[in-house]
């Protein structure tokens, strides 16, 4: 409203400089407009002179020509203004029009497609427009920054797979660029090349020299020859063959060959020369070697009257070791359980320095030997007081125990009954076959020191009411033992007694007192196992030291702490003391 008061107001100033008594005014013009494809013409006709006015209030020209904006713009509307003249004549009325200008419709390139062409060495990657002839097509490596690269783009093949994603735009004269293309091309690993076969080589000699030929069995292969440094590993080029003159004292090199061929994977073999000088070699000893009871013996021997130098490696414990040269002198015994690799050479007084031997064997720990006093359905047991026992180990290391156990709570030897009150240290570790499972008599108070350590093929054990005390790593190391009931009368638990026991994820703790545990090692579970506890101890449990690490603590009602129930059935009564009575009777 106010552009047209704006345009009344101007009216009438010109209107004022006239004598309005005594002239006509003009009639009022008319305002038309034409719509083109790429603008606007606004024109005015009437009488006189036909001035024209933008909706800001200047003049513009008649006609007047308003290009079209493009479409992300939108349409827009103008109110021009027309006023007229005539010789003679007052400034006419004002006429007043408002014009929708539309925008323009351009069109938008479609977005491009990707095109992979996949070759032996790599890969092309194309990105192609509706019409490649008048297309231009712009292409980015997207996960790179967006790095402008040339199109098409190669990728080259490497020795594993790989993924490269790509964006492309479309540009054409005339039309709006194309909205984005992504694309993420595989490249594959190169095919595996074959492996040339490994050089092999050939020692000859005469009585001056000596040729080491390094030859392939592909005869296209070229075949190089290298002297390898003993102390850095670095190679000094040799020629294949490679012939050398013997001196006055035996010359000892390894030889490293390498075989090459465009299209295959290079070969490389290693050997160890002795060349010998020029004067008589002596034969090199013979080393033979058995194994004793307590140990391994080794002797050497030559053809020759010689003099034998040995040394050796070991690696006992996992520690590496390597012994001057020695001269030998009899038999050799060792007892220090481990790896060894001997070596060894002869020379005499008129004879040169023989070529090296090697000879190697492994020294197990020696077998243990394991005392008992009787033995009854496969338990071996040492008698342990009056009436008492105690289960011991397997006789036989290399076989052990194994299967399915049963300790029972007494045993009967030439006529007279024991109860079984212990198992002794070591009574089942580390048995070779393993043990499945084991059930634990009721009298037994004691388990000693690793008695059931890596036995990994117990999954579950229960520990009756009688057990006192449970010994250092007595389960240590049972990797499938997934459940473990402690008996109501445990009062210790040794040190990693259930340390390394990963897959338990059931203990349930039947005592009333916590037990005291030897130190936080006792058990490797506290985040994954949930411990059981009868409901009124459980803050007992809490707040005693090591046992509050388990995070995950339940009260149950069955897990009571009912000691001496010999008859099993879950209550203490007459029956269980009468029934404890009569056995140990029997015992006598």
């Amino acid at each position: 409203m106010m552009k047209k008061y704006l345009f009344i107001l101007c009216a009438m100033l010109l209107a004022s400089v006239a004598y309005a008594d005594e002239l006509q005014q003009t009639p009022p013009p008319e305002i038309f407009y034409e719509v083109s494809e790429s603008c606007v013409t606004i024109y005015a006709v009437g009488e006189g002179e036909v001035l024209l006015y933008d909706d800001l209030g200047n003049q513009v020209d008649n006609p007047f020509i308003l290009a079209r904006l493009i479409y992300y713009e939108g349409d827009f509307d103008i109110t021009v203004m027309a006023t007229a003249q005539a010789e003679g004549c007052l400034i006419s009325e004002p006429t007043y029009m408002t014009i929708t200008v539309p925008c323009l419709e351009r069109p938008v390139v479609p977005p491009p497609t990707f095109e992979v062409v996949y070759e032996d060495a790599g890969v092309w990657v194309y990105a192609i427009g509706e019409n490649p002839a008048i297309d231009d097509v712009w292409l980015y490596l997207s996960d790179v920054g967006g790095e402008a690269v040339e199109n098409p783009y190669y990728l080259e093949r490497q020795d594993e797979d790989y993924y490269v994603s790509f964006q492309a735009m479309t540009i054409r004269d005339g039309l709006y660029d194309s909205d984005w293309t992504f694309y993420t091309v595989s490249v594959p690993a190169l095919d595996p090349l074959p492996d040339l076969p490994k050089p092999i080589f050939t020692y000859t000699e005469d009585d001056n020299s000596c040729t080491i030929t390094a030859t392939c069995a592909e005869p296209e292969a070229i075949v190089s020859m290298y002297i390898v440094d003993p102390y850095d590993g670095s190679l000094l080029a040799i020629e294949n063959p490679y012939v050398l003159a013997k001196a006055y004292i035996e010359q000892r090199f390894t030889v490293r060959a390498v075989a090459h061929l465009d299209g295959y994977n290079d070969s490389e073999n290693e050997e160890y020369f002795v060349v010998p000088s020029f004067y008589q070699q002596a034969s090199s000893p013979i080393i033979t070697g058995y194994q004793e009871a307590d140990g391994y013996t080794v002797t050497m021997e030559t053809t020759e009257d010689c003099t034998i130098y040995w040394r050796y490696n070991s690696s006992p414990w996992d520690e590496y070791y390597l012994s001057e040269w020695m001269v030998y002198d009899g038999p050799i015994h060792f007892t220090v359980p481990g790896h060894y690799s001997i070596e060894a050479y002869a020379e005499g007084v008129m004879l040169g320095a023989s070529h090296h031997v090697s000879y190697e064997f492994v020294l197990d720990d020696p077998t243990p030997v394991s005392h008992y006093d009787f033995e009854e359905d496969g338990i071996y047991y040492n008698v342990t007081g009056n009436g008492t026992a105690a289960v011991t180990a397997h006789p036989d290391y290399l076989i052990g125990y194994h299967d399915d156990i049963v300790i029972p709570s007494t045993v009967t030897h030439n006529g007279v009954t024991y109860m079984v009150t212990s198992i002794e240290d070591n009574a089942f570790s580390d048995s070779p076959y393993g043990i499945t499972s084991v059930e634990i008599g009721a009298y037994v108070m004691t388990i000693g020191n690793r008695a059931f350590k890596n036995c990994n093929g117990l999954t579950k054990v229960t520990l009756g009411d009688y057990v006192v005390s449970i010994g250092d790593e007595a389960f240590g190391d049972c990797s499938g033992l997934t459940s473990v009931t402690i008996g109501s009368g445990v009062r210790n638990i040794g040190s990693k007694a259930f340390y390394g026991c990963d897959a338990l994820t059931t203990v349930i703790c039947k005592p009333a007192v916590p037990p005291v545990m030897a130190d936080s090692d006792c058990f490797s579970c506290y985040q994954s196992a949930t411990l059981h506890v009868f409901p009124p101890v459980l803050n007992s449990y809490q707040t005693t030291d090591y046992w509050n690490r388990f995070t995950n603590v339940v009260g149950e009602d069955k897990v009571s702490p009912v000691a001496g129930d010999v008859d099993g059935n879950g209550v203490l009564n007459v029956s269980d003391v009468v029934n404890l009575i009569n056995q140990m009777m029997n015992s006598r």
